[in-house]
């Protein structure tokens, strides 16, 4: 990345497992020792179409760290929608700051900026797809147990695609 210190990568953070329609909680080791509050925000690129500016990319805004001597954990919950795209990876842009309000691009005060790859899982979940009567719902749905299942093939999806064919996620 362009913030890489005499061309080593620095981006050393340690990142969870992110999955479609859940959260996931993890800390993040900062240092914060210049005498006042800093921010930090992460945006995450759900439809990985390379922009950072989408309705809900922002997943952490202006998260204020307070000033230390030595390094502080900061814990982090990230809700992942349903609709992120999984299976391939995705952007995920980190920026502590000095200011609030720092866009995903361009120029902050001072900080420090770290980008990550992440591949977003497939939820365990098996969702009905029928819309009849008793349609198929977000409450229509069982955990994946890939020693139990209709079929030759375990059928997964991230959200409900009800059709009247019943065939949206077969």
């Amino acid at each position: 990345a362009g913030d890489d210190s005499v061309a080593t990568d620095d981006e050393d953070l340690t990142l969870p497992a992110f999955t479609a329609g859940q959260t996931s909680t993890f800390t993040v080791p900062v240092l914060n020792n210049t005498g006042a509050t800093v921010y930090l925000s992460v945006w995450m690129d759900f439809n990985n179409n390379g922009a950072l500016t989408d309705a809900g990319e922002q997943v952490v805004a202006n998260q204020a760290i307070t000033t230390s001597g030595s390094s502080q954990n900061v814990s982090l919950s990230i809700a992942v929608p349903s609709t992120a795209l999984t299976g391939t990876p995705i952007g995920v842009r980190f920026r502590l700051n000095s200011t609030t309000g720092v866009a995903s691009t361009g120029i902050g005060t001072n900080g420090e900026v770290e980008d990550y790859l992440v591949t977003i899982a497939v939820p365990p979940y098996d969702f009905g797809d029928w819309n009849g009567a008793g349609a198929a719902t977000t409450s229509t749905f069982s955990t994946i147990n890939s020693n139990l299942h209709l079929g030759a093939l375990i059928d997964n999806e991230a959200y409900v695609t009800p059709n009247a064919a019943a065939t949206a996620d077969n």
